[in-house]
């Protein structure tokens, strides 16, 4: 019996003994469902790695704490929800309490709601010392979709922005401070999954910002900054550059597989590679993945051989 089946025995029986369930039962019903928008159960080599990601993260799939999509290399994505991360943060042994701060400074994405420019999550851990996360809207804002149709439709960033934004908050907050890897939010899993068709931008999205009395009379009261001398390149050219540079990401994502690639991406505080806030940012990005690429030819996992077979007498 090889190591990987007994592992996900060992994973499997622990959920089942903690959510009181039998083993086999659980498996059936697991394998039913924990792979988002396929109408398909899971493979076993997909259940083996969702229920020891479960189990290591010690939360409740049948509650959707913790599901999954598949990536285009046969393995899966595990994805979070809201619920787990509130519970991996709240449940840690070093989590004494947490707060939020946000920006009196209020923007308006495009077909969204007014939100707070930026906000923070204050997590005071046991020894009372405090880490502090900050997560700006225009970097995280995932709404303002269009279907294939070329039609808008809400999605919870247009509906929803204030609470999407503390979600974000909140997730990028647990992992600094308590270091939770291999695992992505919800919303990141759906940019992941629409990657294929989604929407391409160049640049950062339309922000319409909201302005204080004082403010708008300090900008018109500010002395002109000097221009440095730069080249002007028109939007058009910069918008061919931008689609040049995410064909190099697609070419990195193919060379790296789904779980590399986005673990890069989100290392970085972008979660798709059309979320990249310039274009200069993603050179160094993709200068990251590169190297990434060029560490995994210079060092291949080595192959496992299979025993000799004995010659038969």
């Amino acid at each position: 019996m090889s190591k990987e089946i007994v592992k996900s025995k060992t994973a499997i029986q622990e959920i089942a003994s903690r959510l009181h369930v039998s083993p086999d039962i659980l498996e059936k019903t697991l394998k039913a469902t924990i792979i988002k928008g396929k109408d398909r159960p899971a493979t076993n080599e997909e259940f083996v790695s969702f229920i020891v990601v479960a189990n290591q993260y010690n939360l409740n799939p049948l509650t959707k704490e913790i599901y999954a999509f598949p990536d285009k290399q046969g393995g899966i994505i595990p994805i979070v929800a809201t619920d787990g991360w509130n519970n991996l943060m709240t449940s840690h042994k070093n989590y004494k309490a947490h707060y939020y701060k946000e920006s009196d400074k209020r923007v308006t994405m495009t077909n969204a709601k007014p939100c707070p420019e930026w906000m923070e999550i204050h997590i005071v851990k046991k020894d009372d010392s405090e880490v502090v996360v900050r997560e700006y809207l225009d970097e995280c804002f995932n709404g303002n979709k269009k279907n294939r149709s070329g039609a808008y439709y809400a999605s919870p960033w247009d509906t929803h922005t204030k609470r999407m934004l503390r979600h974000k908050t909140k997730i990028q907050g647990a992992r600094e401070a308590f270091g939770f890897g291999g695992i992505f939010d919800e919303d990141e899993g759906e940019r992941i999954i629409d990657m294929g068709h989604a929407e391409v931008t160049a640049g950062k999205p339309q922000v319409t910002e909201t302005l204080s009395k004082k403010e708008l009379e300090a900008q018109n009261n500010a002395e002109p900054a000097q221009e440095e001398s730069q080249p002007v390149i028109s939007e058009e050219e910069r918008a061919i550059k931008f689609q040049e540079l995410l064909k190099k990401f697609d070419e990195a994502q193919k060379a790296l597989g789904d779980k590399a690639f986005f673990e890069i991406l989100i290392a970085n505080d972008v979660s798709a590679s059309d979320k990249i806030p310039s274009f200069e940012r993603g050179e160094e990005i993709l200068e990251q993945l590169h190297q990434k690429i060029a560490d995994d030819f210079d060092n291949p996992k080595p192959k496992v051989e299979e025993p000799a077979k004995k010659a038969k007498k």
